[in-house]
């Protein structure tokens, strides 16, 4: 599966942070995984039925993984999932799109927005779901609306931080949209991207050759995102 930007930036680097986040609303652990593209690192994403876990175990190449978009009870992946040259979901069903995490054709511009600026052809990723969580370092209305007001679960994210680099973010407890928003923009996300959430919430992160799991999401993802060395 080609997976590489077609230019190379500066070398790459990858961090793990847990957090404690002080003063947030239900104040929890944020797990994040933060790394930036480089000629020896990159991001891909691949239709699954299986857990971030299972698939770093099954791809030893594999440095992090999170779970993807929401899917329906079609099973089939929701919103809009698009990797330069070989691989793209889209939905017929714009409501699941009012957002996007993009990269660009040269890996070294990253980003969350509102509007999709050009085609899909015109970047090197696209990934647009919903709620928006962050954009421009602030919480965004949509994850003020009150359809994601009923009920808090286990949480999802992918964004950045610098505009450079790319974050998994997952939370260790059970909150409400507007929560994890907020806990996105106190600890300084320029852009977040809501994933799916719930039972399918996870994270797994290789390190000194163990693999360790972050979130308590147990159940199978339809779609993982994750950063690999080339």
């Amino acid at each position: 599966m080609k997976t590489v930007a077609k230019a190379t930036v500066v070398l790459g680097s990858a961090f793990y942070f847990p957090h404690l986040v002080v003063g947030s609303p239900n104040a929890s652990h944020l797990e994040e995984y933060c790394f930036t593209i480089s000629p020896h690192k990159s991001i891909a994403m691949r239709a699954v039925d299986t857990t971030p876990e299972q698939f770093l175990g099954d791809n030893p190449s594999v440095e992090a993984a999170i779970n993807g978009l929401y899917y329906g009870p079609d099973n089939k992946n929701e919103g809009i999932a698009y990797l330069a040259d070989n691989w793209h979901f889209a939905t017929e069903k714009p409501a699941h799109t009012k957002g996007y995490f993009i990269v660009n054709r040269e890996g070294n511009n990253i980003d969350v927005i509102a509007s999709l600026e050009g085609s899909l052809t015109d970047y090197f990723l696209v990934l647009g779901t919903h709620p928006l969580l962050v954009t421009e370092g602030k919480v965004h209305d949509q994850s003020l609306e009150e359809r994601y007001a009923g009920r808090t679960a286990y949480r999802s994210a992918i964004g950045t931080k610098t505009g450079k680099d790319i974050c998994f973010a997952v939370s260790t407890d059970q909150i409400f949209i507007r929560d994890w928003a907020q806990r996105l923009k106190e600890e300084r996300y320029r852009g977040a991207l809501n994933l799916d959430g719930g039972p399918i919430s996870q994270m797994a992160i290789r390190g000194d050759g163990v693999v360790s799991i972050k979130g308590n999401g147990t159940e199978n993802t339809k779609l993982v995102i994750f950063s690999y060395n080339r």
